[in-house]
């Protein structure tokens, strides 16, 4: 049984530290490399974001950059998060196993229903948002009047 897997039951601050290390050294590597895949599959996850835009504004589907900068950003703030998005089942995974062995029996019991539905409480948010996110830039569009103009037009 490695030394990260055994019970907590007597570890000392050290050992605290050792195991913490170790959780954040696996999470750390899995982002990295999930952040990798996310870069080079930026034009894919680009467009999968884009399209609640695009429905709500089909005539302006495109974004405008103001800085040189702004492609570089953009895709690297796209990969960070892509990375934390999709890792985030190993990051709950290495968070779960670093807090379980200090639970008790019945804590652990109240755990699991909580955790399950906090995963499908924040799908049904993901999903909502994603679907609802049109009628909002509308409504946003909406609310500072006809002076203002929200988009870049060059005609």
């Amino acid at each position: 049984m490695s030394k990260f897997r055994k019970a907590q039951t007597g570890m000392n601050l050290a050992e605290h530290l050792a195991e913490v290390r170790h959780r954040f050294f696996v999470c750390s590597i899995v982002v990295f490399l999930v952040g990798v895949l996310a870069w080079i599959f930026y034009p894919q996850i680009l467009n999968f974001l884009k399209t609640p835009y695009c429905n709500a504004v089909p005539r302006h589907c495109t974004f405008l950059v103001t800085n040189p900068l702004d492609g570089l950003t953009l895709r690297f703030k796209i990969s960070v998060y892509g990375g934390l998005f999709f890792s985030s089942p190993v990051l709950f995974w290495e968070t779960w196993r670093f807090i379980t062995p200090g639970l008790k029996a019945k804590e652990r019991q109240y755990a699991i229903p909580f955790v399950g539905s906090s995963v499908v409480f924040f799908g049904a948010g993901v999903v909502a948002a994603y679907f609802i996110f049109a009628q909002a830039i509308s409504w946003l569009q909406s609310i500072g009047g006809e002076s203002l103009i929200s988009h870049y037009n060059p005609n």
